[in-house]
């Protein structure tokens, strides 16, 4: 299951696909693709964040690339994007996502939190997909100087974004 994050790179942001594969065997995360330190400590919060939200945490395997492999991923901004990619492939969100992008760090009880350079993710988002793009409700005042499509939605915490990628 991939879908749509963004790093910064300079003063403008740079398009993150988050692709997770689920398969038998011992349970592990591995992210692959240039993840630093920063990264790949999110998989502590991500875990915690799933189960703190009342979703199941798929057991068994999980993959996540972060491509292109060939850039550094420096930032706790991709959280979102990761949880996000497992629980669609545990088909425990419905919507297709790979039109949708995330921005966020995650907190431990799941709330969403803001990031920094925002408007350049924002910006890239806007040129480089077609989607919706979800973005910390902290970063609003952000989203507000560049929006002018209506198409980022601003979102305090992963139970309110799997909620409306579940029509619920």
């Amino acid at each position: 299951m991939a879908t749509y994050s963004f790093i910064n790179n300079g003063l403008s942001g740079c398009l993150i696909t988050v692709e997770c594969s689920l398969s038998r065997g011992l349970p592990s995360i591995s992210i692959v693709g240039m993840a630093t330190k920063a990264v790949d400590e999110s998989k502590e919060r991500i875990r915690a964040t799933i189960k703190n939200s009342n979703f199941n945490f798929p057991k068994g395997r999980i993959v996540i690339n972060l491509a292109p492999a060939d850039l550094p991923k420096d930032t706790s901004s991709l959280d979102l994007a990761i949880a996000i990619s497992i629980l669609a492939a545990d088909s425990q969100i419905k919507h297709d996502i790979s039109k949708f992008s995330f921005i966020g760090e995650l907190g431990l009880e799941g709330q969403i939190r803001p990031v920094s350079g925002a408007i350049g993710k924002i910006i890239s988002g806007l040129k480089e997909t077609s989607g919706p793009i979800f973005l910390p409700s902290g970063n609003s005042k952000q989203a507000e100087l560049v929006n002018t499509t209506g198409r980022i939605v601003c979102v305090s915490s992963l139970k309110e974004v799997v909620a409306l990628l579940n029509d619920e």
